[in-house]
């Protein structure tokens, strides 16, 4: 596994240095990676304190390359007790969504951000019955996140081999009861994971070349991923003892994967899993994925409805309720349930997510994490 690349995202740990360090940057100075270095090598691993990451830019901690590791085993993980597991998000998927209800019989699902436009395809198959279907709800979006996080803990063309997929996948992965029949959670993760073994993801950016002295010119940038190079399943019709699931990420997904995915605490996800609701999963990995991209004092994001339904509800048709009341009644949800974030939203204007006060993630994505499977 690899430290993540975004630097909103380059997870530090502690608060404070322990009392009595011997590390403290000379007045509001950065510690560099040399510098860093040449402690260890006087001083030893026990030289440096917990939180020596806070300690160096983000240029700086890049440069330790391996040593970042080293220091992580010997000085941080100690001081650390029990690690939180982090999962992890594509940050494309994270801009946009997929479908929130059953797509039923479409094959593709588009969203559009200010940002990319990202089209989910699945295969035509002749038969009806061996069509597969988009994934969708909130079982499609954690088995994505299941596939982001063992995308990171295996290496690159290493076969992955999933368990039965009947109780332990759904109880132990999802901590959700394991129900049988045509609605049930096995049949639901099932699908989901078959889903996204099929799925192909377009990510579209448009921009401009710029070069002094020449006009712009636009350009536009395409990305075809499919999350596997290669996928075998058998026995998941029929929910057989025998069932099986084996597959090798591409190195695409591998790729976005290690260098843009959004992480989230486990335990965090799976409480907002349980509340049913696949905006709010949305909304809240997007808040706090942006709240903390914008820098100090930076303009917050503001989106009116028309365009947080292109990213987040393009299918919507009801009458019953608009986009609007449906993404308050998801923020509420998530308040009830202890997420507050900093997001202001009016009924008319749409909604404006601040900076800074979304909670920060911290942890490490580190070759201990324990394996999922």
């Amino acid at each position: 596994m690899t430290i993540q690349d975004e630097k909103e995202f380059l997870l530090l740990v502690g608060e404070n240095s322990p009392s009595g360090t011997a590390i403290t940057p000379k007045s509001s100075q950065y510690l560099t990676a040399a510098e860093v270095v040449g402690i260890i090598e006087r001083l030893g691993y026990e030289a440096l304190p917990a939180d020596i990451f806070l300690k160096m830019t983000t240029d700086e901690q890049q440069k330790l390359g391996s040593v970042a590791f080293k220091i992580y085993e010997k000085v941080i993980s100690p001081k650390l007790g029990t690690m939180k597991d982090l999962w992890f998000m594509p940050s494309p998927m994270v801009y946009s969504g997929i479908p929130i209800n059953n797509p039923g019989s479409r094959t593709q699902h588009f969203s559009s951000s200010g940002l990319c436009d990202v089209t989910v395809s699945m295969p035509i198959s002749r038969s009806k019955s061996d069509q597969v279907q988009l994934p969708f709800g909130m079982p499609g979006r954690q088995v994505l996140s299941l596939l982001s996080t063992l995308a990171l803990q295996v290496g690159e063309d290493e076969m992955v081999s999933l368990p039965a997929i009947k109780t332990r996948f759904v109880e132990e992965v999802f901590d959700t009861p394991a129900t049988g029949g045509a609605r049930g959670t096995v049949k639901r993760y099932t699908e989901s994971l078959i889903s996204w073994l099929n799925a192909t993801i377009h990510i579209v950016h448009r921009g401009e070349m710029r070069s002094e002295g020449s006009a712009p010119i636009p350009y536009t940038s395409v990305k075809p991923m499919a999350l596997v190079e290669e996928a075998r399943y058998w026995g998941v019709d029929g929910f057989s003892k025998k069932a099986g699931v084996q597959f090798t990420f591409s190195r695409y997904f591998t790729q976005l994967a290690k260098s843009h995915a959004v992480p989230i605490e486990r335990e965090i996800q799976l409480q907002i899993a349980k509340l049913e609701d696949p905006l709010a999963f949305d909304i809240y990995h997007w808040a706090i994925y942006r709240s903390n991209a914008i820098k100090e004092g930076g303009a917050p994001i503001a989106l009116n409805w028309q365009s947080f339904k292109e990213q987040f509800m393009p299918d919507h048709l009801s009458t019953k309720y608009s986009v609007a009341e449906a993404a308050l009644e998801s923020i509420r949800r998530l308040e009830r349930a202890g997420f507050k974030l900093p997001i202001i939203a009016g009924k008319r204007e749409g909604l404006m997510l601040l900076a800074g006060g979304a909670p920060t993630i911290r942890g490490y994505v580190t070759p201990q994490q324990k394996s999922l499977f």
